[in-house]
């Protein structure tokens, strides 16, 4: 009975695989298909720029079984976060000019199908951990049903959707994370799919600082030349890097260069020199992208997460070790002194220039929140709809929305407003407990996973902290950062649980 029963067994298996093989490439073809139409491309052009993303899909997903594209996806998936490639399905224009829409981007194409990867593997084995823990996988669904509940009472009910959209790709984007990168290996990955991110990165900042706003770069990120900011009466460009603009740049940089300047500090000596090189030259390029962003702001949140990852490398460096530590810590001084003494003088210029009434305005722009969160304590305006209705709120005597149009500059602000003060509290929750299991692994764990745990606290800190003078609506590319630090957290976790379990089987 055992060859009959295998041998079903096996043609249930080919049938599967041959019913997602179709699926997989009927939604490609679609995809292709579709492209031109959300391009607002017509003709025979659009027809034949569709056809041909469309066959170039079905060319991969037909070739999945001889390519090992399980690994090329988990090394796509993270680059994703340095250029921008993406399209607004059905957008809607706010009455500033904002477009919203369902946004569909490389990154949350590699993250289906990377989900789609862990669940077809997951039904063949009962046992796996669960990607999330119960109280951050609680509190997320908290999240994302409050602000479905303030798209309900919302007036702008297509841009709320188109929020919610967003704020579920965030949440994927972390369970992804947390499932596929739950090993040394995989971690060992992304931190150099991140490096040369923010190499090149980097290495971009410098030509648009040279060159202004570069056309070809347009396609994939890089600043429009209509966006391009500058300082110093409008000689110096303000590099954006490839993504597309300064502040959001910076931004990303501040998160995510302490994982490099804690690597660097804890465990140099465990390096290859290879590995030395790339950290070393991640933390050099991507802080002269951030000098060049002009990013004020931002300048502060890094040198305060700096201090975070030598407060906590000095916490869990044995006492021995902690001169070689300050020795480490003069010589990274050192290169970003040098890597700033070109540009001394523009930081000079950029810090005492007049600043046209920026900070002032943000002032403004957080009474208006504030009436806002008076108006709907519970649930906020609706996900995504800041824009459309901060007019109503605003009674300041120069009606600034009129002529400074964007949305409040604090993300704790916004999102109160769009999604009422539990809203917020849901995400502070989210932030808090991850900051406990992040001390929680960080006490238990091989130095290894503690490198990367301290600089996920300070990248976190340094998120948080820029957040406070940015504008950001939940869900948005800005928060892709902060979920992927999320993942990260969850993916070392269960990392570090594997091994201390297989350990223990010894």
């Amino acid at each position: 009975m055992t060859k009959p029963t295998t041998a079903i067994a096996a043609s249930i298996n080919r049938s599967k695989e041959r019913s997602l093989t179709i699926a997989i490439l009927a939604v490609a073809v679609g995809l292709g298909l579709t492209l031109p139409l959300a391009m607002n491309s017509t003709g025979a052009i659009g027809l034949i720029i569709g056809a041909g993303i469309g066959a170039a899909l079905c060319a991969i997903m037909w070739s999945a079984r001889r390519l090992p594209i399980l690994p090329i996806l988990c090394v796509a998936l993270p680059a994703t976060f340095f250029f921008r490639f993406e399209i607004n399905l059905f957008p809607a224009f706010t009455e500033y000019g904002a477009a919203w829409g369902l946004n569909v981007s490389l990154q949350l194409i590699f993250s289906v199908m990377l989900c789609g990867a862990y669940w077809i593997e997951r039904r063949g084995k009962q046992r796996l951990r669960q990607p999330f823990p119960v109280f951050f996988a609680v509190t997320a669904g908290m999240l994302w049903f409050w602000a479905a509940v303030s798209v309900a009472y919302g007036k702008e009910k297509w841009l709320g959707i188109c929020g919610l959209w967003m704020l579920a790709s965030c949440l994927l984007l972390a369970v992804v994370l947390s499932t596929h990168f739950s090993s040394q290996r995989r971690l060992q990955t992304i931190l150099t799919v991140i490096a040369v991110g923010l190499i090149i990165n980097g290495l971009v900042s410098f030509a648009q600082y040279k060159l202004g706003s570069i056309a070809i770069l347009r396609l994939i990120g890089g600043v429009p030349e209509e966006w391009q900011q500058s300082i110093g009466e409008g000689e110096v460009p303000r590099a954006a890097g490839l993504i597309q603009s300064a502040n959001a740049f910076a931004w990303l940089l501040v998160s995510l260069l302490p994982l490099f300047v804690a690597q660097l500090l804890l465990r140099s000596a465990e390096l290859r020199w290879r590995d030395k090189i790339m950290y070393a030259a991640a933390v050099l390029f991507g802080g002269i992208g951030l000098i060049l962003s002009f990013a004020r702001g931002s300048w502060g949140s890094f040198a305060f997460a700096i201090v975070i990852v030598v407060a906590l490398s000095w916490w869990v460096m044995p006492a021995a070790q902690r001169r070689a530590l300050t020795v480490k810590l003069l010589g990274i001084g050192l290169l970003l002194g040098v890597m700033s003494l070109p540009f001394a003088g523009l930081i000079v210029t950029r810090l005492t220039e007049d600043d046209r009434g920026s900070a002032e305005s943000r002032l403004t722009m957080a009474h208006i929140a504030s009436q806002i969160i008076k108006a709907y304590p519970l649930v906020g305006i609706g996900v995504n709809s800041y824009e459309s209705e901060m007019a109503r709120f605003d009674d300041t005597s120069d009606f600034i929305t009129s002529w400074f149009p964007y949305p409040v500059h604090n993300i704790y602000l916004h999102i109160a407003g769009e999604s009422g003060l539990p809203g917020l509290a849901c995400f502070l929750l989210l932030i808090g407990w991850s900051f406990w299991r992040a001390f929680r692994v960080l006490r238990s764990a091989s130095l290894f996973y503690q490198t990367i745990i301290i600089g996920i606290i300070a990248g976190l800190i340094a998120f948080l902290l820029t957040g406070t003078k940015e504008p950001s609506a939940l869900g948005s590319s800005t928060f892709r950062t902060l979920f992927l630090l999320f993942g990260l957290l969850l993916a070392v976790e269960r990392a570090s649980q594997t091994d201390a379990e297989a350990i223990h089987a010894e």
